[in-house]
């Protein structure tokens, strides 16, 4: 639907989409995507030959109020397209960009951070990119006072936004003692506050509990209910479409191979490269057996092998953790035993525990009182290096991890330092990598 503007002389003016892209393309300038700051500058260079090009030829037209789902397998160009849409790329993230994006009729072309943060509000994929204050509060106060808002204005909308978002008992706490998934509600919060036009949302549902899934739907329907266009990155696409997005722009390999209804998208859709609602995951599946095997699976309960007389390698012995002597009790009293060849899953909601009882396991987190012996061994008396040589751990924040300039160098970093030998090494990167197919 095209919304037509009354002139004085009684002719009407098309008014522009809330967000226009016309044949977006860009390319990284190098293999370590990592954005400038003050203390290191590169000079401007042609990116290397076999970089290629994150997203190419990008085109849609999203109207003012209107919710679009950008969809797509990992590593297909979503994120990149959205750090294009706020600035990020090309004022951060430096590489070869041509097309043009406009919001609300005007070129972001030479715009500035702080031009497009007053209309362009993101929540990150992963919030601890985004957190950066030592509180709740002043995290989201953060983009207020770089706007010179009154404090009494500030104080207003904090209280306001946190009441919206049922996070008044955040209040006061440190933002390092957060779980993931509570992070990632601080940053909508201070997104929020900021009531820009265009939201953008970057795998949102990923870190968070049912509870807060459920709350951040409700608070994409109010942005929108209110006007507000809302852009969305999602993979798990069966959760985002409980939103009824108005448009779907499906991406594969850096180019855009949908664009347009929900319904038809569905029709479409490969369900091997996004996550579908069931009944169209079944319209791709012709033969009944395969139906019974997507629906019907046995029970797993555990590793039938594992006796309850194997000595256990990890035991907790009543721990309990405070991050600091003022702040509240995380883990009370926590008492358990893992032995060799179980699985066993931690669940709970968001600030359960479960990151800060697996911080216990590995060392990074001493217990306020209590044991964690790994081993047998009080991890209190094991180093970093005698610890790193037993556990491995996938962080949930993978910023928090990888740091080196490309995954061969990354592969390598901890055998490495484990001074593997040199056959040793090279083989186990070599099986790292295929396992994983990276």
């Amino acid at each position: 639907m095209t919304i037509h503007a009354d002139n004085t002389d009684g002719t009407s003016t098309p008014t522009p989409p809330a967000v226009l892209v016309e044949n977006l393309t860009f390319r990284y300038r190098s293999l370590d995507d990592e954005p400038e700051t003050k203390h290191h500058k590169t000079a401007p260079a042609e990116p290397p030959l076999e970089q290629p090009q994150a997203i190419e030829d990008i085109s849609f037209s999203l109207p003012a109020g209107e919710l679009m789902l950008i969809a797509g397998p990992s590593g297909c160009g979503k994120s990149t397209l959205l750090k294009c849409l706020n600035g990020l790329i090309p004022n951060s993230y430096h590489g070869m960009l041509s097309g043009q994006i406009q919001l609300g009729g005007r070129t972001i072309k030479g715009s500035t951070l702080r031009d497009l943060a007053l209309q362009v509000g993101t929540m990150l994929q992963d919030p601890d990119k985004q957190i950066i204050a030592s509180t709740v509060e002043q995290e989201i106060a953060f983009g207020m006072e770089n706007m010179n808002t009154p404090r009494a204005e500030m104080q207003e909308r904090i209280a306001g936004v946190l009441e919206q978002l049922h996070l008044e008992h955040y209040k006061g706490q440190a933002t390092f003692a957060l779980s993931g998934g509570q992070r990632q509600q601080v940053a909508a919060a201070g997104i929020l506050v900021m009531n820009p036009s265009l939201y953008l949302f970057d795998e949102p549902f990923a870190n968070l509990d049912a509870r807060a899934v459920d709350e951040l739907e409700e608070l994409i329907a109010g942005l929108r209910a209110r006007g507000h266009t809302v852009i969305i990155v999602e993979h798990r696409v069966e959760e985002a479409l409980r939103l009824k997005p108005d448009k779907v722009l499906l991406m594969k390999d850096g180019r855009q191979v949908f664009f347009g209804s929900t319904r038809d998208f569905l029709e479409i859709a490969d369900p091997t490269q996004v996550k579908l609602p069931i009944k169209s995951t079944l319209r791709t599946v012709s033969d009944p057996a395969k139906v019974r095997a997507l629906l019907v699976r046995p029970i797993t309960t555990g590793v039938s092998s594992v006796s309850e007389q194997d000595k256990p390698i990890l035991v907790f012995e009543n721990v309990h953790y405070r991050y600091s002597s003022y702040s509240e009790e995380i883990l009370h009293g926590v008492s358990c035993q893992v032995r060799r060849g179980e699985t066993i899953a931690l669940l709970g909601p968001n600030g359960s525990g479960k990151t800060t009882m697996v911080k216990q396991a590995l060392g990074l987190l001493r217990p306020t009182s209590g044991s964690v012996k790994l081993y047998g061994e009080d991890t209190r008396r094991l180093s970093v290096a005698q610890l790193a040589a037993r556990i491995g751990y996938v962080f949930q924040s993978p910023s928090a991890m990888l740091f080196a300039s490309t995954v061969r160098k990354e592969v390598s970093f901890g055998p490495e330092n484990l001074r593997f030998p040199a056959e040793r090494l090279k083989a186990a990167v070599r099986q790292s990598e295929e396992a994983l197919n990276v």
